[in-house]
Order: C-alpha cells, then sequence, then structure tokens
C-alpha cells in the first residue's frame, strides 16, 4: 500500500494543477483573480515549507510566547541601548524579515 501524501505535497499538486491545467482554460476575464489565488496558493505552500523546516530543524519556538517576551523586553529599554543585545535583536529582526519576505515576495532582492 503506497504511503499516503503529506499536506505540503497535496497542496503543490493542487496548485500544480489549477496553474497547469484549469488556468490556460479559462477565459481571459478570469485571468486576474486565477493569477491572485495562484499566488495566494504559492505564499501558503511557502508559509507550510518554512514552517516545517524549522520544525524539523528544531529551530521552532511558540511564536506568540516569543513576540510577548520580546515586546515586555522593548517597553522595558533593554534595547535602548548600543551593545550586543540591541544588535543581536536588530541581526534577528533582519533574519526575520528576509525570511517573512523570501515567502511573501522570494524574487525580491
Amino acid at each position: 500500500m503506497p504511503a499516503q501524501p503529506d499536506s505540503l505535497a497535496l497542496l503543490a499538486a493542487a496548485r500544480d494543477a489549477f496553474c497547469e491545467i484549469l488556468l490556460p482554460r479559462l477565459p481571459e476575464a478570469a485571468y486576474p483573480e486565477a493569477g491572485r489565488i495562484a499566488q495566494a496558493l504559492d505564499i501558503v505552500l511557502r508559509e507550510l515549507t518554512t514552517a516545517a523546516n524549522r520544525q524539523s530543524a528544531g529551530l521552532s519556538e511558540p511564536a506568540a510566547k516569543s513576540s510577548r517576551r520580546l515586546a515586555t523586553d522593548i517597553r522595558a529599554g533593554r534595547y535602548d541601548e548600543p551593545g550586543p543585545d540591541r544588535d543581536d535583536l536588530h541581526n534577528k529582526l533582519r533574519r526575520a524579515t528576509a525570511a517573512k519576505l523570501a515567502i511573501d515576495n522570494p524574487e525580491y532582492k
């Protein structure tokens, strides 16, 4: 009995079928909306792939807890003065922004 495909594989297959089979058969008037649907599928697939990769690499941390802790630290002034903590925060924010951009707009350089 073959293994069942995972959610990422199913989503990728659905996106491929939509883009390769259905999209070319749509009337031209439907192209703008169909393009937005294809982009949405791509974004969701990249988000899920990134999350799965982070989890398998042991890098996932509950986002809400991490965000609350960071907000508390910023309000407390932990990053106001130049130093290693602020440099570390800036580096983390740059990496987080680059990771989010890789999902939302992977062609942006």
